[in-house]
């Protein structure tokens, strides 16, 4: 599905301490006008000022003597101003110690900021920072979401020589900085895995569990390291907090190493403080069961219970648009990973549903109109096209080499956002433009690939359609054309998928997915050969699919680990693309059911047929036995094979 996985905050770590004394110990002492003069002399404010956090107001000395409270918006502010074009005359620790205060001040100040990189990509290309100021300034940055990936690859490049020398809070810190900047440091991560994996009974719990953070997020899995850091965890589960709980089975499930005994201390832990987990760290908890496929019956109800509790508390209305959207996601994940643990309850169901309801409406605009309908019951090849309006949804067909997109730059093909932002006018369906909302759009089909996609025109339906998909209460079929004979019964695929990349490069192109024991996703892929063909001495079959997750790329890793790659598939199949291209045009994949409820829960079914271009390769096989005729020719007639209902269930 379109829906974000849940993914924790790290449990973010306060820096560490600028070391000298009077630094700390500082008072401001000169006027704002002043300050902008100081230079260097401002690193003798600022420690004490962000050591003291964002909710006290510093104290400056007036100049006939006295003093009065400012902002410290203001303050900080001043010292950016005098502080940017004169960064060359602080040493090392005074860049540093400038970085930390700004970050535990919470001021972003862009242009500060920028020249701050700058500097210290000049002065680590000079190995000149020790390493806690390596550390703090890689922490600022991170902390600050300003993202300097110059000052990070010279602050990696400076680490390789002197990774011995770091502390173990320091080496944690800076691994955390590097994954929530996603920036990659092979040799720092290497060397700090080696060094995890010798031994991390050194470490605190805090810096366990972020380092475990950040191996999963860059998908870093060293099965020694994440052995090392379970048994630390094991040790210390009692004096994690909540959110480092949460932060480690997230990171476990991730990175996909199973290991019980921590599942089962931290289902310990969690039922002993549950009421210290936010709502988004017990959805972290349920999701990361759910992938990890750990039952723990007991704390899954606690989990359960206490997530309605949250999910009740605020007033939803009143909440801000990114509040608004991050409890989206809560819930979305809570639905799918109870769906997944198979805990997944009428209650809770209509709770969540009722919660997503109210987040759409204080996100949602006007009311829909509706649009008419493409008439006629043939595929679309020329342009994609409205097969069915509900009101406030709608299904498209997608024609080959259009792209759906959300709004960002399309990497290949035509956009299907600006088809669907021709069609709905801006002031009265906002989502067609919100990115963050994928343009409305519920799902995803390759570019090469047809077939029916669903979309919102409200808020409010974007979120009932989305509850459905990862409560997997709906259906998503298709027709796929493969190498080899296929058994006809349904098998089902649950190899895990990791997606390498989530966007095409230059030309389209975009790394393909694999089936991965180690980092891949959970995923279902339900497949059954309904015709097999030959092709002068190849044989194939043609392959009714059904999905139960959508991965990137799922079905055709999935049918390419079972032996069956897709027809004309370059990425899955490269054996066989030069002489599949001579006959069929792209590789044969055609979403054409798909089953979901409308805004009165009514259920409703969409097909479409095969295009031309793929009925045209079709035609061109012979068929292996009488059954097979039969099938071929009904595809080639209509499109659609009749399926027994029971088949086409949506996977729980």
């Amino acid at each position: 599905g379109r829906g974000r996985e849940p993914r924790p905050a790290p449990c973010a770590p306060g820096g560490l301490d600028v070391q000298a004394a009077p630094l700390l110990a500082a008072r401001p002492c000169q006027r704002c006008a002043e300050l902008r003069q100081a230079g260097p002399q401002a690193r003798r404010v600022l420690p004490g000022v962000g050591g003291a956090g964002r909710g006290e107001a510093p104290r400056l000395r007036r100049a006939g003597g006295g003093e009065r409270r400012v902002g410290s918006g203001v303050l900080f502010r001043a010292v950016a101003s005098g502080s940017s074009a004169r960064l060359r005359e602080f040493k090392p620790q005074e860049l540093a110690n400038l970085g930390w205060a700004f970050a535990k001040a919470a001021s972003r100040e862009a242009e500060l900021l920028r020249g701050l990189a700058d500097e210290g990509v000049a002065r680590a290309g000079a190995s000149a920072f020790a390493p806690q100021e390596m550390s703090n300034l890689a922490w600022a940055f991170a902390t600050l979401a300003f993202t300097a990936p110059k000052l990070c690859r010279a602050l990696a490049s400076q680490m390789e020589g002197c990774f011995a020398r770091l502390k173990a809070q320091e080496r944690a810190n800076s691994l955390w900085a590097f994954a929530k900047l996603s920036v990659r440091a092979p040799k720092v991560f290497r060397a700090s895995a080696i060094r995890t994996a010798a031994g991390a009974e050194d470490l605190a719990p805090q810096n366990v569990a972020n380092l475990a953070w950040a191996f999963a997020s860059l998908a870093w899995c060293d099965a020694a390291a994440f052995h090392a850091l379970a048994t630390a965890a094991v040790e210390k589960i009692r004096e994690f907090s909540p959110q480092g709980l949460s932060s480690m089975v997230w990171s476990f499930a991730t990175a996909s190493f199973r290991d019980l005994g921590l599942f089962r201390a931290v289902a310990a832990a969690s039922a002993a403080s549950l009421g210290g987990f936010s709502g988004q760290g017990l959805c972290n908890i349920m999701w990361a069961y759910a992938s990890a496929d750990v039952q723990e019956p007991e704390l899954h109800e606690l989990l359960k219970r206490r997530f309605l509790e949250a999910c009740s508390e605020p007033d939803v209305p009143s909440l801000a648009p990114a509040s608004l959207r991050g409890l989206s996601v809560d819930v979305l994940g809570m639905l799918w990973a109870l769906a997944c643990l198979g805990r997944l309850d009428d209650r809770f169901l209509r709770a969540s549903s009722g919660t997503l309801a109210r987040i759409g409406r204080a996100l949602g605009g006007p009311g829909p109109a509706a649009i008419a309908p493409a008439r006629g019951g043939g595929a679309c090849s020329d342009g994609p096209r409205v097969v069915a309006d509900l009101g406030d949804r709608l299904v498209i067909c997608k024609p080959a080499e259009w792209e759906v997109d959300d709004a960002a730059e399309v990497s290949a093909g035509f956009s299907l956002s600006g088809y669907l932002r021709a069609l709905l006018p801006r002031r009265r369906f906002p989502i067609t433009r919100d990115g963050e909302s994928q343009c409305g759009f519920l799902h995803r089909l390759d570019v090469p690939s047809t077939g029916l996609i669903l979309a919102a025109k409200t808020y409010e339906a974007y979120f009932d359609l989305q509850a459905q998909l990862h409560a997997g209460l709906m259906a998503r079929e298709y027709w796929a054309l493969c190498h080899g004979w296929a058994s006809q019964a349904p098998r089902e695929v649950r190899a895990q998928v990791l997606a390498r990349g989530t966007a095409a490069g230059a030309g389209g192109y975009s790394p393909p997915s694999r089936v991965a024991q180690v980092g891949g996703r959970r995923c279902a892929t339900r497949a059954s050969a309904v015709a097999h063909a030959v092709r002068h001495e190849d044989a194939l079959s043609l392959m009714f699919v059904v999905i139960g997750t959508g991965r990137k790329h799922q079905i055709r890793a999935h049918v390419a680990h079972i032996g069956h790659p897709v027809v004309c598939d370059g990425k899955y199949g490269p054996a066989t693309y030069p002489s599949d291209a001579a006959w069929c045009p792209r590789h044969f994949l055609h979403r054409h059911r798909l089953g979901f409820r409308d805004a009165k829960a009514r259920a409703c079914e969409v097909s479409v047929p095969l295009p031309s271009d793929l009925l045209n390769a079709l035609g061109s096989l012979g068929a292996r036995g009488a059954r097979s005729a039969k099938a071929l020719a009904s595809v080639g007639r209509q499109g659609y094979w009749h399926v027994r209902q029971s088949d086409c269930a949506p996977l729980p």
